[in-house]
């Protein structure tokens, strides 16, 4: 077997976890599988897998609204709210207007 083959497979075979979930969670994860006609790990699994999607993404966000910040602070180019407003509510009509121009 090449070493790209066994990179794929070793990437996409899931690895037990251990969890510790109170009494209640487990119960409702038990219910909602039962509910589903689906094992509980797949419920689990998949609302890690959810979870992690969504940090990431806020974390993302959140690094490009420091880096944003950072730019108007070291260059002053912005457009004001009532430009963006306008520009926005122009969307999808026969007068739409262009992005707004940053300034200082």
């Amino acid at each position: 077997m090449n070493s790209k083959a066994t990179a794929t497979q070793t990437e996409t075979k899931a690895t037990p976890l251990s969890l510790k979930l109170a009494p209640s969670s487990r119960q409702r994860l038990r219910n909602l599988a039962e509910l589903q006609r689906r094992p509980a790990h797949a419920l689990a699994r998949e609302a890690i897998e959810a979870y992690l999607d969504q940090e990431e993404t806020r974390m993302k966000r959140n690094q490009e609204a420091q880096a944003a910040w950072k730019h108007y602070q070291d260059t002053g180019l912005h457009v004001t709210g009532d430009e963006a407003i306008a520009w926005m509510k122009s969307w999808g009509t026969p007068d739409e207007l262009p992005k707004p121009v940053c300034h200082v």
